[in-house]
């Protein structure tokens, strides 16, 4: 059967050969609120002035795209007459763009060959600036072979006056730290990286702004530079890595560890990183790339994330569909206007705070104890299925009501800032559990505390009152 190139979540089977349906509208290149698109299971649609006349006049779906050993096939069942089609990845680069006479009965094979695993987007743009758009996720990238014959070897620059690095794994390294001085020779283990009895350091006498420093070993597996101003950090030979740690006080800008398929932890933390390029790395568990510049993100091929922290960067969309085993989603801080975390029912921590979201569906995540989702645009909220639910922030929103009577392990409600009247305030306290948690200290009941400042019904409550449940009212401003 063939690969299937799975645009959103649009597909059907036809005679045996999985095909993805591309329902494609000709509408404005400027959406209105009216004309956005709209998918379901059976295929993504898109909104537009001419759709209805093409869905009628023939019941094949205008365009279908399907994934094949030669590449990306689109088929198009409607004569569209001269069409553009683009193929864009998710750093928003151009990988495919050719102009077409659309007829109906005729096709596109896209070579696919060169790609590598990610999201893309395809866009179709007639002679008018009329368009249609669709997102896939591409898979069927070539795994990376191994050159037996290649040092694997690192490479980075900084422009400190003195560097330290620490690192793990078997065998014989050398360091070259680019200033002429003598190339290091050591020995490295595995168990020593985690007590910090392998730190090379380096102190520069020259008067270079830079020095090129080069690290070659066959099976380094562990890299940290945490303590080492780096403006740049090249791994990709050294595909043997499994840990990197590059955060906190460098200015690298691009970073590239697609080729790095055995990475399980990658921190790349506050380093003003503007592209973070990810790859097929199967085995990545932990990715923190938080307090950057980043303005996209695909995670689409990380199957094996289980922490995720994107938090304080520019990204407008987050796609975690893919992402099963998330266990911690940090993304707050963006401007997201979108998140869709029903695929990801093993959630038990939800940072999306700070962002444009205007609704956030946690009903499958029954194993969410921490949801912080303050200083949105949210209306409404529904935890009713968040059973397990410690701590819930959402302050700074438009919320008039919210019901807590299924969420019996509750110990912190932040609900500052929102709509609530006297009357929906004494509503939400009568929905809070009376339990109490043996675990704590006798006077731990005012540890169940409920903040409810800036909200109209707040001058109604006296701070320090504690609610025949059990709750501690904080009238307190922040």
């Amino acid at each position: 059967m063939n690969k299937i190139v799975k645009i959103m979540v649009s597909c059907m089977h036809l005679q045996n050969v999985a095909v993805i349906i591309l329902c494609v509208a000709l509408f404005s290149c400027k959406t209105s609120d009216t004309d956005e698109m709209k998918s379901s299971q059976e295929s993504i649609v898109l909104q537009g002035d001419l759709i209805a006349i093409r869905t009628v006049k023939s019941t094949n779906p205008p365009i279908v795209a399907a994934l094949h050993e030669d590449g990306l096939k689109i088929d198009f069942n409607y004569s569209f007459g001269s069409l553009s089609v683009a193929v864009m990845d998710s750093q928003g680069d151009e990988v495919y763009q050719k102009t077409v006479n659309a007829t109906a009965g005729s096709s596109l094979t896209i070579d696919t060959s060169d790609w590598e695993c990610g999201e893309y987007t395809i866009v179709f743009c007639d002679d008018t600036g009329k368009t249609a758009k669709g997102k896939f996720v591409f898979e069927n990238c070539k795994e990376m072979e191994d050159d037996p014959t290649g040092p694997k070897q690192m490479t980075m620059t900084t422009d400190d006056i003195f560097a330290r690095i620490t690192m793990a794994g078997t065998g014989e390294i050398t360091i070259d730290w680019g200033d002429g001085s003598k190339i290091e020779k050591n020995k490295i283990s595995e168990d020593a990286f985690y007590y910090d009895r392998q730190t090379y350091e380096h102190a520069y006498s020259d008067k270079s702004d830079h020095h090129t420093i080069t690290v070659t070993g066959e099976n380094i597996t562990h890299f940290s530079s945490v303590n080492t101003r780096l403006t740049s950090l090249d791994v990709s030979k050294n595909i043997v890595l499994t840990y990197l740690r590059c955060s906190g006080y460098s200015q690298i800008t691009n970073l590239d560890v697609s080729k790095n398929t055995a990475l399980s932890f990658l921190d790349c933390g506050d380093i003003q990183l503007k592209n973070l390029k990810l790859g097929k790395n199967s085995a990545l568990t932990n990715l923190i790339c938080w307090s950057n510049q980043l303005t996209s993100l695909d995670v689409t091929c990380n199957p094996a994330l289980k922490t995720l922290n994107c938090g304080m960067n520019q990204l407008t969309e987050l796609n975690v569909s893919r992402n099963t085993a998330l266990k911690d989603l940090c993304c707050y801080f963006n401007q997201l206007s979108e998140l869709n975390v029903s695929s990801n029912i093993a959630l038990t921590v939800l940072l999306c705070n700070s962002n444009q979201l205007k609704k956030i569906d946690v009903s499958k995540n029954t194993a969410l104890a921490s949801l912080w989702c303050q200083n949105n645009q949210l209306t409404d909220l529904s935890v009713v299925k968040n059973n397990a639910l410690e701590n819930l922030w959402c302050s700074d929103n438009q919320l008039t009501n919210l019901d807590l009577s299924k969420n019996t392990q509750l110990i912190y409600v932040y609900c500052q800032s929102n709509r609530f009247t006297t009357e929906t305030l004494n509503t939400l306290f009568g929905t809070l559990h009376n339990n109490t948690f043996p675990e704590q200290p006798p006077n731990a009941i005012r540890f169940k505390q409920i903040f409810i400042s800036n909200n109209p019904g707040t001058m109604s409550f006296t701070h320090g009152t504690v609610l025949n449940n059990g709750w501690y009212i904080n009238t307190y401003e922040r």
